[in-house]
């Protein structure tokens, strides 16, 4: 499945597609879950080559940038669920349940906190998620304190990697939010990510989402497909 965001107006539809799409990712009931931007899907629509669905929808703002630790007002956002797949997945009640990261503990005095992540998933270029990822997106994040997000990971010492599948965040003081500033947050894949340079990599980011960007002009248009790579393959 295709789709293509275009600058316009928004109606009523696009809103509650919006709403939808951020329902995409990790839920204790997948069964109850909604594609990113269901709500506006045509059955009527007509089918592209090979069978497969465009979907245009019109929206207010295309992003400007897609970095993950400075994008943080809507029009980055709304986009994210389509990209990325949750770490951490918070409901609408405000509890946590595991998605990419399957467990986490801390420690007493909550400067420690050990995660373990989802075995199998593969980003939208083949690359695997791995303790790697964890390390080199959360360091990045921390280590500027011109990055948006630098306020929610400005106590992180490090990211210990203990294996392929398990971490330990170092935080030089108690983090109390580690788990909801962990669910806002996205990812980057570390191998493309250290060869590109920020910059370059985020001209077309990556992620272990339902759709991968195909096509981004800043201002103007993003194009999503359905990724072949999505690990939850009942979603």
């Amino acid at each position: 499945m295709k789709r293509t965001y275009r600058n316009g107006v928004i109606v009523a539809l696009l809103l509650l597609a919006m709403l939808m799409s951020a329902l995409t990712g990790c839920s204790s009931t997948p069964g109850t879950q909604s594609t990113p931007g269901g709500a506006a899907e045509d059955p009527s629509a007509p089918a592209a080559a090979g069978g497969s669905t465009a979907i245009t929808i019109a929206t207010a703002a295309i992003p400007s940038g897609l970095d993950i630790a400075s994008a943080i007002a809507t029009p980055q956002r709304q986009y994210f669920p389509l990209i990325y797949d949750y770490l951490i997945f918070r409901t609408n009640d405000g509890s946590f349940e595991p998605c990419l990261i399957t467990e986490w503990q801390y420690s007493e005095d909550l400067c420690d906190w050990t995660v373990k992540l989802r075995e199998g998933v593969q980003f939208s270029n083949g690359e695997p998620f791995t303790a790697e990822t964890i390390k080199v997106t959360f360091e990045y994040i921390a280590s500027d304190p011109k990055h948006s997000y630098y306020s929610k990971w400005a106590t992180l010492e490090n990211v210990e990697i203990v294996n392929d599948y398990e971490c330990i965040f170092h935080f030089s003081e108690g983090n109390g939010d580690f788990l909801s500033n962990t669910a806002l947050s996205n990812y980057v894949e570390p191998k493309s990510f250290n060869e590109l340079g920020a910059d370059k990599y985020f001209e077309n980011p990556v992620g272990c989402g339902m759709y991968t960007l195909t096509s981004w002009v800043p201002g103007n248009e993003m194009v999503f497909e359905k990724s072949d790579t999505y690990w939850a393959k009942d979603l």
